[in-house]
């Protein structure tokens, strides 16, 4: 039985939860409502309805998905930050990783996180503690904001041109790339047969790609990329060693990934449960690839429905990677390029640019 009806919603700490899952939402409020401290206020079940329900809500602290569907977890929990009285945000990772992604932006650093299963776990007292501390961090920094001393000393603030956020790592500038990783699903075959050819036969790195595509789709068009192209393309076959000029497509049903041994890098399959309903994924192989070469990379996401990926180039773009996004007029689908572009992560580039942007990148010539 629920005891919102014990509690004082004016002195009690005042929750909003979004989050696309129902199981989700009925779970974590049964945690808050069963916690005396906190007042469940109501849940959204996207960013759009979050906004929306803000001003009658007004609670104090907001737990936001990290995958929310209609916008990213980091670009509500931005809309949050920038409104005047705004909430506390405490972003819930999926999988406990990639906080960076929270970090990239100035206006979220200092955010507490947890993760999605242990808001749901129903320890009311231990998800009370975490929140009243992200409320009482959120009002000091309101606090130090409107301090006119409390920054009299800092240096004067730049500019940050809107396309493109500062980097927690180093400036792409000062990274020597060593591989190419490109993700694509909806119309990537076409965009991958427009890009390929394009690449020059002393290309210099090896280049990955998962294109969502079911088992025994990938080695056809392996095929017929590799009878068009002067590189050379195959479907990847675990504990092959990468080597420039060489094109390593992901076989449908299987994750792409790296291992690095006393040789070199060297492909990994993996059956590993699916991501955002895909196997192979692009997140997966774009993990890998940042343990394997840390922001020495060049990613490229192409065209295709969903968000796989988004989280791969929040990582990489914290590594400092060069990140290319097909632009919105070249795409079938402007889905998975989309994130990575409306958050700064990607520069935006048309289909037919994108071959001439990753072999300047890849020879290390500034791209200006």
């Amino acid at each position: 039985m629920s005891r919102e009806h014990d509690k004082d919603p004016e002195r009690a700490l005042r929750v909003m939860l979004v989050d696309g899952s129902t199981d989700v939402r009925h779970a974590i409020a049964r945690t808050v409502e069963g916690e005396p401290s906190l007042y469940f206020v109501g849940s959204a079940i996207n960013a759009r309805t979050a906004n929306a329900k803000l001003p009658s809500y007004r609670p104090d602290v907001v737990l936001v998905d990290c995958e929310t569907p209609d916008l990213t977890g980091a670009a509500i929990a931005r809309s949050l930050v920038t409104k005047d009285e705004s909430p506390a945000v405490v972003p819930m990772l999926r999988d406990g990783v990639l906080a960076d992604a929270w970090l990239a932006n100035e206006r979220l650093e200092g955010l507490r996180t947890i993760t999605r299963a242990q808001a749901a776990r129903g320890d009311g007292e231990r998800l009370a503690a975490l929140l009243r501390q992200a409320a009482s961090e959120h009002r000091e920094r309101g606090d130090a904001a409107d301090d006119p001393t409390a920054n009299a000393t800092a240096a004067p603030a730049t500019s940050t041109p809107p396309t493109m956020r500062p980097r927690s790592g180093a400036d792409a500038g000062d990274r020597d790339p060593r591989v190419v990783a490109i993700g694509s699903s909806t119309g990537g075959p076409d965009a991958l047969a427009k890009l390929l050819p394009r690449l020059s036969g002393d290309f210099p790195l090896p280049i990955l790609i998962v294109q969502h595509m079911p088992p025994k789709f990938t080695a056809s068009l392996a095929t017929s990329l590799n009878n068009a192209c002067q590189l050379t393309v195959q479907e990847a076959r675990g504990g092959q060693l990468l080597r420039p000029g060489n094109v390593y497509i992901a076989p449908g049903g299987h994750h792409l990934g790296l291992c690095t041994g006393a040789e070199g890098v060297a492909t990994r399959l993996s059956q590993a449960a699916p991501e955002h309903s895909c196997r192979p994924a692009v997140d997966f192989l774009l993990r890998s690839v940042a343990d394997a070469y840390g922001g020495h990379v060049i990613g490229v996401m192409l065209t295709g429905m969903g968000c796989d990926g988004l989280a791969g180039f929040r990582q990489l773009h914290a590594l400092g990677a060069r990140l290319f996004a097909q632009d919105e007029a070249s795409c079938t689908v402007y889905g998975m390029p989309r994130g990575p572009v409306e958050e700064g992560l990607a520069e935006a580039v048309p289909l037919t640019d994108i071959a001439a942007r990753i072999e300047r990148a890849a020879r290390q010539e500034q791209l200006r």
